[in-house]
């Protein structure tokens, strides 16, 4: 899990020195079962890092759990890196407007931090582009958050009452 981790905040932050901003548009292309897609998901998008509730649960039991970082860079920033990088041979405004013509693409859409203006603010130009709303059904996803808390919320005492006893046991050697 570090591992992973570290990959994503690493790839993050390349993406940063390589001027790409967070991409609040690109979690709500995802329906919310291709947010376990690690090919569809992209490091500079705002996905979070398991879901700080316990680490490799994305989803309540019985549904098909995530890895907890995202571990590629999506189409957006690989179209964002070759527009600004990509060696041209040739006429440069010609190859570069082949690149800028692909923006319509659902794929690619875009959204930096300012378009956001804020968790679920109001005030945000865009509807669509949220902080945290994961998925293009955030309903569902919220539902899901709702069970996995509830799950572990009705098992902590348990699980907190065995680590309990395990930690007196090592004490007592």
């Amino acid at each position: 899990m570090i591992r992973e981790y570290l990959v994503e905040v690493t790839a993050h932050e390349v993406g940063h020195t390589l001027r790409s901003a967070h991409n609040f548009r690109a979690s709500n292309m995802l329906k919310p079962e291709e947010l376990l897609d690690d090919a569809k998901t992209d490091v500079m998008s705002q996905f979070r890092f398991g879901d700080g509730l316990q680490p490799n649960r994305d989803r309540p039991k019985g549904k098909k759990q995530g890895t907890s970082a995202r571990r590629r860079l999506g189409r957006t920033i690989i179209g964002a890196i070759e527009y600004a990088y990509k060696t041209i041979d040739g006429e440069e405004d010609v190859e570069l407007a082949k690149i800028a013509s692909r923006c319509a693409e659902p794929e690619l859409g875009y959204a930096t931090d300012e378009d956001a203006l804020g968790t679920l603010s109001p005030a945000s130009m865009d509807p669509l582009v949220n902080q945290f709303d994961q998925s293009s059904d955030p309903i569902g996803f919220y539902t899901d958050r709702i069970k996995i808390v509830r799950e572990l919320w009705t098992s902590m005492e348990e699980a907190c009452s065995k680590k309990a006893k395990a930690i007196r046991f090592c004490a007592a050697r």
